[in-house]
This record gives structure tokens, C-alpha cells and sequence, in this order.
């Protein structure tokens, strides 16, 4: 598999590894960035889960499943890169069939639920 450092990933200041050959971004256009992760961007990354954690939870409390599910849909876009290709996205709390996440609906079922795809993510539940 072709890996390739496409880019420095904005909100979680990590680098972001695209798999294979990618429609939205061909080999004369990739860029090797600086792929030494540092401390100090582990650390950011970090505050920038909890953060994305912390916004989905809040907008739940005060607005309800859409609410939390249009802020996970902007949280995936800024963190994950779905965009780009396929993503290895292995959630914490997951098991067969449903462990591993590909696509964005899959994440996002993860992170709030509603998805009938993935009967085990139940909306509201934490």
C-alpha cells in the first residue's frame, strides 16, 4: 500500500496519511510535509479530542440529536479526512462486525448514533 503524507491536518494539528491513489489528490500534487510529530502536537491533539468530545456532548444537552450530529459532522470533517480517502478509524468501544469505521456515516454513528447500520451505537448514550 502507497501511503502518503498529504497534508498537516488542521484542527488536530496532526499529519494526515492518505492510502492509494486519491481522485481529490493526484501523486504531481502531494506535498511531503514534516512527518516528526512533536510533544507539543500530541499534546494539542489532544486538547483538540477532548475539545471535539466536549462540543458534541454540549450540543446535545442544549440541542438535541440534530444538534449533536451537525457538530460531529464538522468535528469529522476538520479531524478525520474522509474527504481525502479511506480511513482507518477504530473506535474505542466497537466490536465485530462493527469495528472498524471507513466512512464518515460509520464515524459519525460512532460519535452519536441514529445510524440503523450500526445497531449498536445508540444516540445519547455515553
Amino acid at each position: 500500500m502507497n501511503i502518503r503524507l498529504a497534508a498537516t491536518f488542521g484542527a488536530l494539528g496532526l499529519p494526515l496519511l492518505v492510502a492509494g491513489p486519491s481522485a481529490a489528490l493526484a501523486d504531481s500534487q502531494v506535498m511531503r510535509m514534516n512527518s516528526n510529530i512533536t510533544e507539543e502536537q500530541v499534546l494539542n491533539a489532544q486538547k483538540g479530542w477532548c475539545n471535539g468530545l466536549l462540543a458534541i456532548s454540549k450540543a446535545y444537552a442544549t440541542g438535541g440529536f440534530a444538534a449533536a450530529n451537525a457538530t460531529a459532522t464538522k468535528i469529522l470533517d476538520q479531524a478525520y479526512g474522509y474527504q481525502y480517502g479511506a480511513v482507518a478509524f477504530k473506535p474505542t468501544l466497537t466490536q465485530q462486525p462493527q469495528t472498524f469505521r471507513s466512512t464518515k456515516a460509520g464515524a459519525l454513528a460512532y460519535f452519536v448514533g441514529g445510524n440503523p447500520t450500526y445497531p449498536n451505537d445508540k444516540h445519547g448514550q455515553c
